[in-house]
């Protein structure tokens, strides 16, 4: 799930998961799976491109 949660981040569409309109991230956090501010300063092991 992390890899897919970050996807929208590791391609520049956006710096942080949680501003990622068509995710269900939000949802997520809502539930308890992630803390809003996950994966904005990065995620072991994802690479981010950049063109």
């Amino acid at each position: 799930m992390d890899y897919i949660r970050y996807n929208a981040v590791k391609h520049g569409y956006v710096t942080r998961p949680i501003d990622w309109p068509y995710s269900t991230f939000q949802r997520c956090v809502e539930d308890g799976f992630y803390s809003s501010d996950w994966g904005g300063s990065g995620v072991d092991g994802i690479e981010v491109e950049y063109d």
